[in-house]
């Protein structure tokens, strides 16, 4: 119980990172648990990934979004990478 306060606790200070991190090690040391796969999947990664958007250096965003695709690569986050990629040239092209 006192995983999940730190956990919403984590996820309302906006401290994604951390909370994917605990709820991870949550996992790996009690095993499998729908609620915090749930979160995980669902909410804590998802979120993760549209921060990355936020960041207004384009460089930064095709590395990111080039790492998640490496991790996980399907046609949405090749889709992601090529956008991130294509918005990048064209802020170094026009300097």
């Amino acid at each position: 119980m006192l995983f999940l306060h730190e956990t919403e606790a984590l996820v309302k200070a906006e401290n994604l990172e951390k909370a994917k991190i605990v709820s991870t090690q949550f996992l790996q040391k009690i095993g499998t648990n729908a609620l915090v796969e749930g979160n995980l999947k669902e909410y804590i990664q998802p979120s993760l990934e549209a921060a990355v958007w936020k960041d207004l250096n384009w460089d930064n965003i095709a590395n990111e979004i080039k790492n998640v695709w490496i991790v996980k690569p399907n046609i949405i986050t090749l889709h992601n990478w090529k956008v991130g990629t294509y918005f990048y040239f064209q802020k170094i092209s026009i300097n």
